[in-house]
């Protein structure tokens, strides 16, 4: 089956994190096989400390408020070791951020450029791109006929509204088409990930309602399973 690449910068935070941290770690170590200025390399060691920087703290600083959360919840109510009466314990302290030398905003946008600039380079290999993860993983290429848009673990729930489970096999939403009895128009709500509720509009409120459901993965707005 053909093989593709998935789009290589990533998606979630976490996985961002890896990529600078990695690249932080190595560009330098590529600067002469890819011909780069050391004003490109020193660009691009600023752009992943950059991230590093305000990623790490805004993550501190969700943790730090987390800690003040609970540590409220011990002023108000004590518990585990501490017991009421005793003394109130330290808030939890917010960081501070220390921004490396001649940091700017919109880093992603010229990052984006000096990965460009960095392929199409002579001496760039695809390994090079594996190893400083520019690359998106492979994966075996979907054949969009053959997908089916299967639904299951479809339950009822109270309130009119339906428990939906699935799989988006590598689509990015799917749609659900709810079809009441003789009715000639659906109900259609679309979903990024499973599984999924569903809220029916009845045709009469307060009384049973009766129909069928249909589903469409989607690529691009148009259906393709």
């Amino acid at each position: 089956m053909k093989k593709k690449r998935a789009y290589w910068f990533p998606e979630s935070r976490p996985k961002q994190r890896v990529m600078f941290a990695n690249i932080k770690d190595k560009i330098a170590g590529y600067q002469t096989v890819l011909e780069l200025k050391p004003a490109e390399t020193a660009r691009m060691i600023l752009i992943c400390e950059t991230f590093l920087a305000v990623n790490d703290f805004v993550e501190q600083v969700r943790a730090t408020a987390q800690g003040l959360t609970d540590w409220q919840n011990l002023i108000y109510e004590a518990g585990g070791e501490l017991k009421a009466g005793d003394p109130a314990p330290a808030a939890p302290v917010f960081q501070t951020v220390t921004m490396p030398d001649g940091a700017f905003a919109g880093i992603f946008e010229e990052f984006k450029k000096l990965v460009e600039d960095i392929k199409a380079a002579d001496g760039y290999t695809e390994a090079i791109g594996e190893d400083l993860m520019i690359v998106g993983d492979e994966s075996e290429e979907l054949n969009l006929g053959e997908l089916v848009a299967a639904l299951k673990n479809v339950q009822p729930m109270s309130g009119y509204r339906i428990s939906l489970d699935g799989s988006l096999q590598g689509m990015k939403m799917i749609r659900v088409e709810y079809w009441a009895k003789g009715a000639s128009v659906p109900q259609t709500d679309k979903f990024d990930k499973m599984p999924a509720v569903m809220t029916v509009t009845p045709k009469t409120p307060g009384e049973p309602e009766t129909g069928h459901l249909r589903a469409f993965l989607l690529k691009d707005n148009q259906n393709v399973g």
